[in-house]
């Protein structure tokens, strides 16, 4: 009996997201569907990237489910959005992501490149766009430069303090045929736990043990390090009220600790 070879599944350059997915751990996709993100949205369909596309019904929820997955997994949450309108109808979770360090990568799918110069319908300077509310937002300049633009999105993203990534990525450079053997490799990651500096502790703990009123204001950091048994033997040390970061993006304290004074007001008389 003749058995024929295998199919293989041809690799095209898109698949390097699906690398990297795999290598972290990450399982999906959030997004609105668009003409420009179909390379990608395929990809998902095959069983061996064990990705899922999540459609939402706007690109605002769509941001906040991939927020919800980070905070949920320690993760980067991974979107998927539309030229300009998908980033710009991301905005308002886009800056919460951005203010709570919230790690994630923001894949969107520009236009044809040989169309943008004549600024086709729903086209932008996508990167001008998104950069205020990213630790770094870059557009893809050759199909080449994806592997090394993707490794460090997906680093940044990580790499304390967390936050959000852009990526533009022309269309036709999702779709351009790569060998079987073009893998990333793997991510470089950065360690989230530090040790602090001990001359810089040992003269907070100076400053603190000389305080006659001191107070605690615990910042997200505390909550997303799950140090609220340590701030909680500080207080107690100290005999310091606790108070949340104004506008606090996870809880930092313990709110029937007897401490606890609630949130810091958010106007400067308060």
């Amino acid at each position: 009996m003749i058995h024929a070879p295998p199919v293989q599944t041809p690799r095209w350059t898109r698949d390097y997201v699906f690398d990297i997915l795999r290598d972290l751990g990450i399982h999906s996709i959030f997004g609105v569907p668009g003409t420009n993100e179909i390379p990608i949205i395929d990809g998902t369909s095959y069983s061996e990237n064990s990705v899922r596309y999540i459609e939402c019904l706007h690109e605002n929820i769509a941001i906040g489910a991939a927020m919800g997955t980070a905070r949920m997994s320690g993760k980067p949450g991974i979107l998927v959005v539309h030229i300009t309108p998908g980033i710009a109808h991301s905005i308002g979770n886009l800056f919460n992501a951005w203010r709570s360090r919230v790690p994630l990568v923001i894949l969107c799918c520009q236009q044809q490149n040989e169309l943008v110069t004549q600024e086709p319908l729903l086209a932008s300077n996508l990167v001008d766009l998104a950069r205020q509310y990213n630790k770094w937002a870059h557009e893809v300049r050759a199909p080449e430069e994806l592997p090394l633009v993707l490794q460090r999105a997906f680093k940044e993203a990580m790499a304390p303090p967390n936050g959000p990534v852009f990526v533009s990525i022309p269309w036709e450079f999702t779709m351009r045929s790569i060998g079987d053997n073009d893998r990333i490799k793997g991510i470089t990651r950065i360690p989230a736990n530090f040790t602090g500096d001990a001359s810089a502790i040992a003269r907070a703990a100076t400053a603190l043990s000389g305080a006659s009123r001191p107070i605690i204001v615990c910042g997200d950091a505390v909550g997303c390090d799950n140090a609220w048994i340590e701030v909680q033997e500080l207080a107690e040390l100290l005999g310091a009220p606790v108070l949340l970061q104004t506008f606090g993006s996870v809880a930092n304290f313990p709110n029937d600790d007897f401490h606890w004074q609630g949130e810091l007001p958010g106007s400067q008389a308060g």
